[in-house]
């Protein structure tokens, strides 16, 4: 009983988790609408009575965000072409301030709780139960073992999981693609590995995610897989000191976790067209 009363408790932390991990996963045939959306509009009924301790810093981002947004529609409309898509740009508009106002809510209910060493935890876990999914199909595909049904919300073509037409089989879980789970698994251990709450993520499930990273075969998550571990090992080596460590792993996290967990809004600069979405594809694609 204790037990389910602590899972409620922390229910909008596992709707965090899941929505961050479950992005991919498409609701029938709207390329517009994910699980995340489903978890996400749960999420933010459950912390609406955090709405009233969103602070003026967040106030300003979400006012900046949504003035960058019905801007950039007004532009596209008034001088843009006969390709530019406004349905989708709609869909942004909805879907942005509902994922920063989840995310407004939560992160106040962690910090005003003290909850930032069980959030960590719970990403972890989840992270790790991602790469177990992961390692099983890998070892699905070729052995006939049943997999399909965990990819019944996102792509099944061999494309999406053969590394250059070799019979190399690159990780892809329960992502669309391999660079996406990669992008996850490297935030996970970059918010792991740099916080401000002496969090520390356990040597086996570290070793697992990192060894699933590696195996996306992305160029782009390898690259930022071996750039996190020489900055944790010149962190743990004594040689961070020569920099501020608050500082620099407010930086590191908040980072990671916009670039992430704000995903909605770099989706939607990329389907509708303007100039920063050119980052986004690079990061992507490579």
């Amino acid at each position: 009983m204790k037990k389910l009363s602590e899972f409620y408790y922390l229910l909008p932390i596992h709707l965090l988790c899941l929505a961050f991990f479950l992005n991919d996963f498409v609701i029938g045939s709207i390329s517009e609408g994910s699980f995340s959306d489903i978890f996400v509009i749960i999420g933010v009924i459950l912390t609406f009575p955090q709405i009233k301790k969103i602070n003026y810093a967040q106030l300003l981002t979400f006012l900046i965000i949504m003035g960058i947004i019905l801007s950039n529609i007004f532009l596209h409309l008034n001088f843009g072409g006969l390709s530019y898509e406004f349905s989708q740009s709609v869909s942004y508009v909805i879907k942005v301030p509902t994922y920063l106002l989840f995310f407004f809510n939560t992160y106040n209910f962690i910090i005003r709780n003290n909850l930032a060493n069980k959030t960590l935890d719970l990403l972890s876990f989840y992270a790790l139960i991602i790469c177990i999914l992961g390692i099983y199909i890998n070892l699905a595909i070729p052995t006939g073992l049943p997999y399909e049904f965990l990819w019944a919300f996102t792509r099944q073509d061999a494309a999406s999981y053969i590394f250059q037409g070799t019979s190399l089989i690159r990780m892809r879980s329960l992502a669309s693609e391999p660079q996406y789970l990669g992008i996850l698994l490297t935030t996970v251990l970059s918010l792991t590995y740099f916080n401000n709450i002496d969090f520390k993520i356990g040597k086996k499930k570290d070793l697992i995610i990192t060894v699933c990273s590696f195996l996306t075969f992305s160029f782009s998550t390898i690259i930022t897989l071996v750039f996190i571990k020489v900055i944790k090992i010149i962190k743990n080596d004594g040689l961070y000191k020569v920099i501020n460590k608050k500082n620099y792993d407010l930086y590191i996290c908040r980072y990671s976790s916009h670039y992430c967990f704000l995903g909605p809004i770099l989706q939607y600069f990329y389907y509708s067209g303007v100039q920063f979405a050119k980052w986004g594809r690079y990061f992507r694609n490579s």
